[in-house]
């Protein structure tokens, strides 16, 4: 399963700060591999994935602002599943 995942523009990482996003699907499992990067950063700021943990029915994904501005703009993800 692949797919892309728009923030919301309503919750932008501050500089320095990390923020967890949950990916819910029935086709997720304990087991599946999650493979997460950033499709497009943010504006002002640089979005880096730092994690994407498979749980039963949803993945964890953990992004973090490395650049030195807050995020004034949305970021896209793509993700990955394989099970």
């Amino acid at each position: 399963m692949t797919g892309k995942i728009t923030s919301d523009s309503n919750s932008l990482v501050s500089a320095g700060a990390s923020q967890t996003i949950t990916l819910t699907n029935s086709r997720i499992a304990t087991t599946s591999m999650v493979f997460v990067n950033a499709k497009t950063t943010c504006a002002n700021g640089f979005i880096v994935v730092i994690s994407a943990t498979p749980g039963s029915g949803s993945a964890s994904i953990v992004v973090y602002n490395a650049g030195s501005n807050a995020c004034t703009g949305v970021y896209i993800l793509s993700f990955v599943v394989v099970n």
